[in-house]
């Protein structure tokens, strides 16, 4: 379940991106159309709660939230709230970077060390081994 509700996202990020660029976005349907999907997840109880917000060049478009964010604690989930998403880290920098990609503010072929700089100068260690002479 969680997979697709991820793929989901991605994809309606990239259908979001692409309405706002033609500036056809209708919020009050937007919001009607999310909650359909959303609001059904936390009534099974398949997850908890949620808080979902949309931004555009600074700007809060939208705001949602149902359910808890702490079940237990009767926590209401805001922008305050802090989520573990783990292992979801990976699709959402993945959409970060294609977006970057479509956008030409990056290219495959930039060395890393130009957006961090941290990376200019890599100790190599030897045959993977920090007991090897570091270079």
């Amino acid at each position: 379940m969680r997979d697709w509700l991820c793929i989901a996202i991605v994809a309606f990020c990239f259908i979001f991106d692409a309405r706002a660029d033609s500036g056809s976005i209708d919020l009050s349907k937007l919001e009607r159309d999310l909650r359909e999907v959303l609001d059904p997840l936390t009534d099974q109880r398949l997850i908890p709660g949620y808080f979902l917000t949309l931004h555009r060049s600074g700007e809060t478009l939208l705001e949602i939230s149902e359910g808890f964010a702490d079940d237990e604690l009767q926590l209401v989930p805001s922008k305050q709230t802090l989520y573990s998403i783990a292992s979801m880290t990976k699709p959402l920098t993945a959409l970060a970077t294609v977006k970057l990609f479509s956008e030409g503010r990056i290219s495959p072929d930039d060395p890393v060390s130009k957006y961090l700089p941290q990376f200019s100068n890599p100790l190599v260690a030897f045959g993977g081994s920090y007991d090897s002479q570091l270079e």
